[in-house]
């Protein structure tokens, strides 16, 4: 079974948005984000999130007005090869 899930928190603003990410094992992850489905445009610092724990990650200073696709990458323990928990989630920011 995959080790995380993860959802949007909250509601977006114009500029940001959060995603709460929850394991069931010690896991590092990060979020990669852009304004295409093809292309980052960032990605969010790693963060290690230990077993049983959610972790609320913010992604902010986004365009206004616009969709953003982002994918949470993680990696199991101490591993540094990361796997795509879902293909693309969408996110609109509103002005």
């Amino acid at each position: 079974a995959v080790p995380v899930t993860a959802k949007l928190t909250g509601t977006a603003s114009s500029s940001s948005f959060s995603v709460a990410i929850s394991t069931t094992s010690a896991v590092q992850a990060y979020i990669e984000y852009g304004y295409s489905k093809n292309s980052i445009a960032g990605k969010t610092t790693v963060y290690k999130i230990s077993k049983g724990s959610t972790q609320s990650i913010s992604i902010a200073n986004l365009k206004p007005n616009s969709l953003v696709y982002y994918k949470v990458k993680y990696a199991v323990g101490v591993s540094k090869n990361y796997s795509s928990l879902n293909t693309c989630s969408v996110c609109w920011v509103a002005s």
